[in-house]
């Protein structure tokens, strides 16, 4: 019993240490290569300041299919770890589960920022803006919208995972007595579903002015839904990642194969500890930053290693008939490092300033070459760990004859992602750009006389406007503006002019440059904001079992449920899932 109330000590402590890992700032984000040309933004060779709260961020890693100590002990807890065997022996259980998310507005709130995104205009009056982004109104007009739509959506995701586990538990005791080897490997089919609950459009305008995405008309996307899947429009090209992607897309596979060597320190009629070493094979898949909400099968393609232990006690029992027993079992683990493809926002820029729109230059830095979306460029090689990633369950076990009542608690925690980058590796290391923001790609002529405005000459001119200090909420202002040079006895008019010919020069909007742009460098990148949050759960499982004690083999069958809650209630984000099992097995 001492021995007991000892790991269960070193275990909360471990367990608290997580906890609170989890809820402070962002990991240490290290950086390599050469970073002269970044002082005073990430330091000489790393940033270790992260101060950027948790959420939204560009990618979440669940909690892996693979992962679950509740599904793995309930059943047939009282078949493995037996006592005074004195032979090898083999006990199997298979589990087949369906899983499903509910409350999905967190999952909204996790990967969207907000269940409900609202999309306003730039040109629409009294436009509201709110600087606590992505809580804000989207500006309309770099996402292929009219400059003066005004709508909202809301964004409905959900997640089934129907899982078939495979669960041996190998006995050496003939060998080494208390020694065994156990094998994990969920068989999975994972669905994730992203739909558009509603999308209300209050008024939308039938093109986008010319000079603003092209030097002539462009018709916009007429619905938020149609223009968040990435199409291209005007001069800016279809985007290569960061799509929304509405309808259903599923993977499947073995999310993670657990290997177990442990070790029952002690055992008795009455009760067992054990230990034991636990490594993970990543069977599943790495996020795909194609989509935004993408299915992830397993842990994000991690190895693992960690320890794990085991205990059991009878605390009651009445004749042969009935007992009361307590079980518990969890495992602490390390994700090693890989290599992802990972989207990042913008320094300064706020949640979702990857999908602002950029202007890109030619070498020099000045002359307008074209546009892209800014995901394109900030979406790049990053090597991403976990630290440690815990899960301890603990169950009551009742026995009434052949019939067996399980009831357990399960927490589940893991900090949050540390990311590397790497210079080498970045758009912006080789190529210019600038925020476009709402300045326009090029400018009309107009001819003029004694102060009025005449007929249009037809001639573009190429703008190299930019502004640095837009964010997806709002726009910014232009940089260090400068007079565009046009014929003798012309003005040069933004594409948002409001005069025409016959009215006064000077209510003409007139374009500018900027002398020179600003351009963004490797030092924009927000690291953390591609970095998963840390993931926190609370779960409540119960099961109902049948096992045949007079057979030699114990052959058992149960059904069981699960409730998990995600636990990081002061931010109200994350996965919450319920869960039910058919559960059975024997012993040889």
């Amino acid at each position: 019993m001492k021995k007991l109330k000892i790991i269960f000590i070193i275990l909360s402590l471990i367990q608290s240490h997580i906890i609170y890992t989890a809820n402070n700032a962002c990991s240490p984000c290290n950086f390599e290569d050469n970073f002269s040309d970044c002082a005073g933004c990430f330091g000489a060779s790393s940033f270790s300041g992260c101060t950027i709260p948790c959420g939204p961020k560009t990618y979440f890693q669940p909690r892996s299919q693979g992962s679950n100590t509740a599904r793995e002990m309930v059943g047939w807890q009282d078949k493995i770890n037996l006592y005074n065997v004195c032979s090898n022996y083999l006990s199997t259980a298979f589990v087949f589960e369906f899983q499903k998310s509910f409350k999905d507005f967190r999952l909204s709130r996790e990967y969207f920022g907000d269940e409900v995104l609202s999309f306003v205009g730039s040109q629409v009056p009294d436009r509201v803006i709110n600087l606590d982004a992505p809580f804000c109104n989207f500006l309309a007009d770099n996402f292929g919208l009219s400059p003066i739509f005004n709508g909202t959506i809301k964004l409905c995701p959900e997640i089934e995972n129907i899982i078939l586990d495979f669960e041996f538990f190998w006995g050496l005791d003939k060998w080494i007595e208390g020694l065994y080897l156990r094998f994990h490997a969920p068989l999975t089919s994972t669905r994730w579903k992203l739909s558009s609950c509603e999308d209300l459009c209050l008024t939308f305008s039938p093109q986008l002015p010319a000079c603003y995405f092209s030097d002539s008309v462009v018709q916009p996307f007429t619905s938020i839904a149609q223009s968040l899947k990435g199409s291209g429009f005007g001069d800016v090209p279809a985007r290569q990642f960061g799509k929304f992607p509405f309808g259903t897309h599923s993977k499947f596979g073995f999310a993670d194969i657990d290997l177990i060597l442990g070790y029952n320190i002690c055992n008795s009629e009455f009760s067992h500890i054990g230990i034991y070493a636990q490594a993970v094979v990543p069977t599943g898949n790495k996020p795909n930053p194609k989509f935004i909400f993408s299915p992830v099968l397993g842990n994000g393609k991690h190895w693992e290693l960690g320890i794990g232990f085991s205990a059991a006690m009878r605390l009651w029992e009445s004749g042969a008939e009935q007992n009361l027993g307590i079980y518990a079992e969890g495992n602490i683990t390390h994700l090693f490092e890989n290599t992802q493809l990972r989207s990042f926002d913008l320094t300064a820029r706020g949640p979702f300033s990857r999908y602002l729109i950029l202007k890109e230059f030619e070498d020099d830095g000045v002359t307008y070459k074209g546009l892209v979306n800014a995901i394109d460029v900030t979406t790049m090689p990053a090597r991403v760990k976990i630290a440690l990633k815990a899960d301890i369950s603990a169950e009551l076990l009742y026995h009434y004859n052949n019939l067996g009542l399980e009831f357990g608690l399960n927490i589940y925690g893991n900090t949050r992602e540390s990311i590397c980058l790497s210079k080498k590796d970045s758009i912006l290391n080789k190529r210019k750009f600038g925020i476009k923001g709402t300045q326009g790609i090029c400018c009309q002529e107009f001819n003029t006389n004694a102060g009025i405005i005449g007929a249009a000459t037809g001639t573009h001119n190429s703008l190299n406007s930019t502004e640095n200090n837009s964010t997806i909420c709002n726009p910014g202002q232009i940089d260090n503006p400068s007079s565009v040079t046009s014929t003798p006895g012309t003005i040069c008019v933004a594409w948002d002019n409001a005069a025409t010919t016959g009215d006064l020069v000077s209510s003409a909007i007139i374009a500018q440059d900027s002398n020179p742009p600003l351009l963004l460098s490797f030092c924009d990148i927000n690291p953390c904001s591609g970095a998963s949050c840390q993931n926190l759960t609370y779960k409540i499982f119960g099961n109902i079992s049948y096992t045949w004690f007079e057979s030699d083999y114990l052959p058992h069958i149960g059904i069981g449920a699960e409730i998990e809650i995600d636990g990081r209630a002061s931010n109200n984000k994350g996965s919450d899932f319920w869960g039910i099992w058919i559960k059975g097995g024997v012993t040889f």
